[in-house]
């Protein structure tokens, strides 16, 4: 099994709540990027990460750049709720398997969008 190497998009009150939640309960899962458009939020967390597994995971404030990531194989999408389809795409469009925190799709389109980037990428994908 290949090993899960994470990165969350997003880090506001939920986000810090499920890293918080793979650190403590997920040994292991690898935290290898953070990113979330206030650097300080990353920064924090990246603390966290120092902290908990003794490894400082990179940072970014743009999600293009931790989607892109190589060292990055799964991602957590925490970030506001009206980003969370079009980031669940990208990410699948990058590869990344992708979980994406509660929300979801404001419209039935929405939806579809994900099942049909999913058929065309065979990312895997899932609400959490």
């Amino acid at each position: 099994m290949e090993k899960i190497t994470l990165g969350f998009l997003g880090l506001g009150q939920r986000g810090n709540g499920l890293l918080s939640n793979v650190l403590n309960n997920f040994p292991d899962v690898e935290v290898v990027a953070l990113c979330d458009e206030y650097e300080d939020r990353a920064v924090s967390c990246a603390e966290l990460v120092a902290e908990k597994r003794g490894t400082t995971p990179e940072i970014y404030t743009d999600h293009s750049l931790l989607l892109k990531d190589t060292n990055v194989n799964t991602v957590i999408i925490s970030a506001s709720w009206e980003a969370h389809v079009p980031l669940a795409i990208e990410a699948m469009q990058n590869g990344k398997v992708c979980g994406l925190e509660v929300g979801g799709g404001y419209s039935v389109e929405d939806c579809w969008s994900l099942v049909h980037t999913w058929e065309q990428t065979k990312t895997p994908f899932m609400f959490l």
